[in-house]
């Protein structure tokens, strides 16, 4: 079964405000995603290409019709490769209407949303708490560097750059959820004694 996120997760995800999400379920009443009863009552769950679709509708460069929606709902959402002039074409979405041509770059997006799923996901496993590991703050797992720390750091504009020369124990995945738990929108609070968790990552 493929994995599937809250809105709140999706928003995260695909770099989007989950207001724009809820706008584009509710007035297109996308189908709800599968999931067992428990958490599906909880609102809606979202798959990869839900959330590729709604990041397409989002950035999309003009304003679509009724129809136009429809025909990139079934290519994205619903595995077609053509549908109402519009056709699926290597890494782009073409429209061909009369002497019209539309290209959207499509793979770009794609790839995006992918990469964060997957960094998500890593992040799901990466993270532990332990409570003789800084009193049970949750880090990276086999280091002692706070995630709300690096989260922290990332909301006050940190680059990636920055942050590897920081934290030269994680990976860029591990930089990529932090982005996303960031993006999450929870603030946990100030980490307890940064500055001497730092220094005890250094040292690891």
């Amino acid at each position: 079964m493929d994995r599937l996120w809250t809105i709140r997760e999706a928003a995260a995800i695909a770099e989007l405000p989950s207001k724009t999400i809820r706008t584009t379920i509710d007035r297109e009443a996308l189908a709800r995603g599968r999931a067992d009863e428990s958490r599906r009552r909880n609102g809606y769950l979202l798959s990869l290409r839900d959330l590729v679709y709604l990041k397409l509708r989002a950035e999309f460069p003009f304003a679509l019709d009724k129809a136009h929606k429809a025909a990139l709902e079934s290519l994205v959402r619903g595995r077609k490769t053509a549908a109402s002039g519009w056709r699926i074409d290597g890494d782009g979405l073409i429209l061909e209407r009369a002497r019209i041509t539309v290209s959207v770059d499509y793979a770009r997006l794609r790839e995006t949303v992918t990469r964060n799923a997957a960094a998500f996901e890593w992040g799901r496993q990466r993270i532990v708490s332990d409570l003789a590991v800084l009193n049970g703050e949750p880090v990276f797992r086999g280091t002692r560097i706070p995630l709300a720390e690096v989260a922290a750091l990332i909301r006050k504009g940190m680059s990636d750059l920055q942050l590897a020369g920081r934290y030269p124990a994680l990976l860029d995945v591990d930089f990529g959820y932090a982005r996303i738990f960031a993006r999450l929108g929870k603030r946990p609070g100030r980490p307890r004694k940064p500055q001497e968790a730092h220094r005890a990552a250094e040292a690891a």
